[in-house]
């Protein structure tokens, strides 16, 4: 099984040094790193030059003529990789060992599996590990996980983002499937959401990475403190799980794209009912969004949602009925 290492890079010469000499000390190595430079203005390419002398197998550079944005960088190296499995890399994480190894193994037993991630250590700038993992934080719980193995994990991935691109990997093959990747995702939501639309997904809870938070980040998690969210936070999301009903904006903008990308290949869904059910779920987030300013108007579309079981199955709760009444 060829493994394949897809690597951006940009004004990353603080910290890229650690996260390629990770690589270099795999257990088992990969057979290419395919490396785009997102015209770094630091010593980022003179740092990848001299890795690329070092290692004992392919190594390609690539420099963007123009910024690309971590996105479309992404989707550019992932798209000169050769191998049947790639691994995404960002420049400043730091990998354990055996990360190669164990990921790969996944592959190799379960041909169905399109793409497997892991949970990850999250340390600050210096690489000092903070009290929870990466999971902990971004609460990728029992509950989630049972989702994931039921394989409708796509069902949360528009209002949460629970895998990270650094600790995953996905079979190549998918790819005619995910590009163009859409400007309005970030390269690792919409890599997962059409994944786990089409193939199974797995997951390692083994820490395989550190995941350095540091004040240069493009994107990031949110740390505070010693817990993932805070006592307020979770108490509010029991009872109101889906938030204000103008969240729905954004949500309705992806999924009308995603069902329009869909037709392309609604052939290769693993579930065949999961088009109707998306679907049903847009129209359920178009009702919220546009509920009417009349009172007697507004609770005739929301008896209309409760009656047909919507904020239930889409919004987390029927208790979002009477926010949504009561909320202008």
């Amino acid at each position: 099984m060829l493994i394949s290492i897809a690597l951006c890079t940009y004004n990353g010469e603080r910290y890229l040094q650690e996260q390629l000499d990770s690589i270099l000390t795999q257990t088992i190595l990969p057979d290419e790193v395919i490396i785009c430079d997102d015209q770094s203005s630091d010593d980022t390419w003179s740092i990848l030059e001299s890795f690329k002398e070092q290692a004992e197998f392919k190594v390609e550079l690539i420099k963007n003529k123009l910024n690309l944005g971590s996105t479309k960088n992404f989707e550019k190296a992932i798209s000169l990789c050769s191998g049947e499995i790639v691994f995404l890399a960002d420049q400043d994480d730091v990998w354990l060992p055996c990360k190669l190894q164990l990921m790969t193994d996944v592959f190799e037993k379960n041909r169905e599996v399109g793409m497997v991630f892991s949970d990850a250590w999250v340390t600050d700038a210096y690489l000092q590990a903070y009290p929870l993992s990466l999971w902990q934080y971004i609460g990728f719980d029992e509950r989630i996980q049972s989702i994931l193995r039921q394989g409708r994990l796509s069902s949360k991935l528009i209002i949460d983002c629970y895998v990270t691109g650094a600790t995953m990997a996905f079979r190549k093959e998918l790819f005619p499937l995910l590009v163009p990747f859409p400007e309005m995702w970030v390269h690792d939501e919409w890599i997962t959401y059409v994944t786990d639309l089409v193939s199974r997904v797995e997951f390692i809870p083994q820490q395989l990475i550190k995941y350095r938070k540091h004040e240069d980040q493009q994107i990031g998690i949110k740390v505070n403190g010693r817990q993932g969210r805070s006592s307020y936070v979770r108490w509010r999301l029991s009872i109101f799980p889906d938030g204000h009903r103008r969240r729905c904006k954004r949500r309705i903008e992806k999924m009308e794209m995603v069902l329009g990308r869909i037709l392309g290949f609604r052939k290769y869904l693993r579930d065949p009912q999961v088009y109707d059910e998306l679907v049903d779920r847009l129209e359920h987030w178009k009702a919220r969004y546009n509920l009417p300013r009349k009172p007697w108007k507004r609770w005739k579309s929301i008896q209309n949602e409760l009656h047909l079981g919507r904020y239930h199955k889409y919004s987390g709760s029927n208790r979002m009925a009477f926010k949504d009444l009561v909320e202008k």
